[in-house]
């Protein structure tokens, strides 16, 4: 049994995607799509067409052969508000 790319499973779905259609195929939400691309960490590159966010298919299909990492690298926190010392 040959085992089919995800380029070949995705055939029939259009060659730009919505976030709502590119959440479908990856199980994450729109929401995780969008917080992705705010932040610039979003691992399949974006178009902006109009006010629509699309993600093109052959990109989505390639990241997702490629053993797509669903989390990308966490940003070290800055450092807060520093605390008040205790009086002696």
């Amino acid at each position: 049994m040959q085992h089919k790319s995800m380029s070949e499973l995705l055939g029939d779905y259009p060659p730009l995607l919505s976030l709502s259609q590119a959440s479908k195929i990856t199980g994450l939400s729109p929401k995780t799509w969008r917080n992705w691309l705010t932040a610039g960490q979003c691992p399949v590159p974006a178009i902006r067409v109009g006010r629509a966010i699309r993600v093109k298919l052959h990109d989505l299909a390639e990241w997702i052969d490629a053993g797509g990492s669903l989390l990308p690298e966490r940003q070290k926190r800055k450092p807060g508000r520093p605390r008040k010392s205790p009086k002696a």
